[in-house]
């Protein structure tokens, strides 16, 4: 009989259940300082790496490390020179700590939307971490939030906080890891965390300011197209000459308006 625990569980229920074990039989498996659990994590960026080999960065989130663990390993192991970075929320940046200090360390204050990464590193993940991660980044909640509206707004996939810490981390590093003058024409370099990969990311990042500028240039082709169509018919026959020209120096400043079409929305 196989019992698994929560990483939050309380130590006292722990004992608890450990005694029961010793009558039942069944064995405790901690949820992330756990070899075999960590060797398991490690296949989620392996399957990446097997379909995209040529990854140079894997974001991965971190709480107690065991996806972070597993997933330095599988880039070490599977990946061409693939680096791993660890995201991390501000509310609960202890492994940022741990992995300078080169100890288990505590967060200053534990307080973040992404309650999937409270815990703490542990011995064996911060070790693995500490030999195979290249950095570890924090995020604000406002910038995870920002994350995840993106995700459904433009990948149509609905997260919790803590799945979109990497790509808020990713937006907010963009510099660094997309050393591109103009992000328009960034299509070369492929970026995984996690278990979500994508290409052109900045190109993703910026879709809806895309649609934006496309939404209001039908807008203005339709204004357009109305007022053409009531100055060649709506008024031909009724022969007033000053609403046309009025109808006409109007449109003549809607032409020559650059923000006109912005300022719709």
């Amino acid at each position: 009989m196989l019992k698994l625990f929560s990483a939050n569980l309380p130590f006292r229920l722990v004992r608890t259940e450990l005694r029961s074990n010793r009558k039942t039989g069944a064995v405790f498996i901690h949820p992330f300082d756990n070899y075999d659990v960590i060797a398991g994590q490690a296949t989620a960026a392996k399957e990446i790496l097997e379909e995209n080999t040529d990854l140079d960065y894997i974001f991965a989130p971190v709480g107690g490390g065991g996806l972070l663990s597993g997933t330095a390993l599988s880039a070490k192991y599977f990946g061409k020179n693939t680096k791993v970075i660890g995201c991390e929320p501000e509310g609960a940046a202890d492994a940022i700590l741990s992995f300078k200090s080169g100890k288990v360390e505590k967060a200053p204050y534990v307080k973040t939307i992404a309650d999937g990464l409270l815990t703490n590193l542990s011995e064996k993940t911060l070790e693995i971490i500490r030999n195979g991660v290249e950095d570890i980044l924090t995020v604000s909640d406002e910038e995870i939030l920002a994350a995840m509206k993106i995700m459904m707004n433009s990948l149509k996939i609905i997260v919790e906080p803590s799945s979109a810490v990497p790509l808020a981390v990713l937006i907010k590093n963009k510099e660094r890891f997309l050393p591109v003058k103009d992000c328009y024409y960034y299509f070369g370099r492929k970026c995984g965390f996690g278990k979500f990969w994508i290409e052109n990311l900045v190109l993703i990042m910026d879709t809806n300011k895309i649609i934006r500028i496309l939404r209001n240039a039908v807008i203005y082709l339709i204004v357009v197209m109305l007022v053409s169509f009531v100055l060649d018919v709506g008024f031909s026959n009724l022969g007033s000459e000053p609403i046309m020209k009025t109808l006409s120096d109007w449109l003549v400043s809607v032409l020559k308006s650059r923000n006109w079409a912005y300022g719709l929305l």
